[in-house]
């Protein structure tokens, strides 16, 4: 792993993990760990360990596509055209009903995703224009 001479003080450890070790593919994974405090010159907020974002992220998300996934009678609709499919009576009309029943479970996903994340920190001031702002430079 090559890093900038700047930076070499501020290595903690670093390392490469055996090939397949975390998802397979053709190179082990490689780390690099950076004393965090000198190198954005001050505090930075804490991370919660991933296992624990992840989780909390995860429930939420299952609990608002299960809501959405009620709301719009979904397992109702998948039985009717499971039942037509299985009784060989299958009309034009259930495939877009199949059609929109897939639509709506995928908006129903974006929706969760998107209901389901922390998006901003709380330790510093937020405004629409900021993140307007923010999106501008990005973009």
């Amino acid at each position: 792993m090559l890093i900038s001479a700047s930076l070499q003080s501020l290595v903690i450890s670093s390392g490469i993990l055996p090939c397949n070790a975390i998802f397979h593919g053709d190179y082990g994974p490689c780390f690099l760990d950076l004393d965090t405090d000198q190198l954005f010159a001050g505090d930075t907020p804490p991370l919660a360990p991933p296992c624990q974002r992840s989780l909390q992220l995860v429930i939420k998300y299952k609990e608002v596509l299960h809501d959405q996934l009620l709301y719009h009678k979904v397992s109702e609709r998948i039985t009717d055209l499971e039942t037509a499919a299985q009784q060989q009576s299958w009309t034009a009309q259930h495939t877009q009903e199949y059609e929109r029943l897939d639509t709506l479970i995928t908006e129903s996903m974006l929706h969760a995703e998107r209901s389901s994340g922390k998006r901003y920190t709380k330790r510093y001031e937020w405004s629409p224009t900021l993140v307007q702002s923010v999106e501008k430079v990005r973009y």
